[in-house]
């Protein structure tokens, strides 16, 4: 019977959680999580930020001044476009301002902005292209739909495998600190505590 009741005190403690050790198991796994920005990292993105302002603008004043005639799939495209642009810059200010990349966060808006745009981008150039009374101009904006979609495809599969990788690192990460944890408490417990028997020196 007190076999039993010290094997549940044991387990108890066990179950216990140590702040500090949660701390600290939450500052590492924050480090795999982000990383800072490098010099050449920030103006890439100051790059992103100033392609995306100049793609709102440029491609805005072609979809609100664009001729009457002017077909209403190509103006649509104008649009998404504009509207793409300005979240490209949205998110490059965002990264620049923290200075400092969620390796699972940012990389995943990226790769969801720029798939979208590809597959708007091509749905109206692939299914509306066809329609224009020039068939050589329709063929080149059919075949470079699909360029487009190909690339999209490839940008958001290598985000893919990097965001699997990521989520390995973090499993295996936060395995070790458990063991970690696990293996300092039983250290602990098997240290003999005052009072009880063998803690007297003789």
């Amino acid at each position: 019977m007190m076999e039993d009741r010290n094997m549940k005190k044991e387990l108890v403690a066990l179950e216990q959680v140590d702040p500090e050790l949660t701390a600290e198991r939450q500052r590492r796994i924050i480090e795999l999580m982000e990383r800072k920005l490098r010099p050449v990292e920030r103006i890439s993105w100051l790059l992103v930020g100033v392609l995306g302002i100049a793609f709102f603008l440029g491609f805005g004043f072609v979809a609100v001044y664009a001729p009457s005639e002017f077909p209403w799939w190509g103006r649509a495209g104008f649009v998404s476009g504009s509207l793409f642009g300005m979240l490209f810059a949205v998110l490059a200010v965002s990264i620049i301002r923290r200075g400092k990349i969620i390796r699972n966060r940012h990389p995943n808006a990226a790769a969801g902005l720029g798939w979208a745009v590809v597959v708007i981008q091509f749905s109206l150039l692939f299914m509306f292209g066809q329609r224009l009374p020039d068939c050589n101009t329709s063929t080149w904006m059919m075949f470079g739909s699909l360029g487009f979609l190909v690339m999209g495809a490839a940008f958001l599969t290598k985000n893919q495998v990097e965001q699997s990788a990521l989520k390995a690192e973090e499993q295996f990460l936060r395995l070790e600190l458990q063991l970690a944890d696990l293996t300092a408490k039983v250290s602990d417990m098997k240290q003999p505590q005052s009072g009880e028997p063998g803690s007297s020196t003789k």
